[in-house]
Formats: C-alpha cells, sequence, structure tokens
C-alpha cells in the first residue's frame, strides 16, 4: 500500500514540475506577445486567452501540491498504523 501511494505522490510530483514549466512557457508568450504587439485588439485577445491559460496553469498546480500533501499525510498515518499494529502485536506475544 505504502509503494502505491509512494508512487502516485511521485507521479503528482512529476505533474506539479510539469505544470510549472507549462506556466512559466505561457508567461513567455504573454510577454513575447506583448513586447511584439502592444495594444492591437487582435493580440490582447491572444494574450487574455494565455493569462487565462496560466491562471488555469496555476490552479492545477496548487490542487496537486494539496493532493501530494494529502498523500503524504495518507502515507505518514499509514505507517503510524503500521508501527502501531507491530507494537501491539508484540505486546500481545509478552
Amino acid at each position: 500500500m505504502a509503494e502505491k501511494i509512494d508512487a502516485e505522490i511521485n507521479k503528482n510530483l512529476q505533474e506539479i514540475e510539469n505544470i510549472k514549466m507549462q506556466t512559466e512557457k505561457t508567461q513567455k508568450k504573454i510577454e513575447a506577445i506583448q513586447e511584439e504587439h502592444g495594444t492591437n485588439l487582435e493580440m490582447d485577445a491572444e494574450a487574455q486567452r494565455l493569462k487565462q491559460l496560466k491562471k488555469n496553469h496555476q490552479t492545477e498546480y496548487e490542487n496537486k501540491k494539496k493532493e501530494v500533501a494529502a498523500l503524504e499525510k495518507q502515507a505518514k498515518n499509514k505507517q503510524k498504523a503500521e508501527r502501531f499494529q507491530v507494537k501491539e502485536q508484540s505486546s500481545t506475544k509478552l
């Protein structure tokens, strides 16, 4: 069970890193469009779309961080329960 949780944590951490890179890439596109085109209406629409995309990436990033934290807590609780169970079994053998 712990291995499954660890695998899930690692998967989410990789997704977090990917989202972070997408956010940075989107920000660079926004900056490039603004530098190249200034306040052109069509480019403003593209900039707004990219800003929304960046916001979506940031939200997804925060959600994944929370998911990882929850999985880490679950793994920690599982370990505590297993240690308690081992202690309980060893004390009943005495």
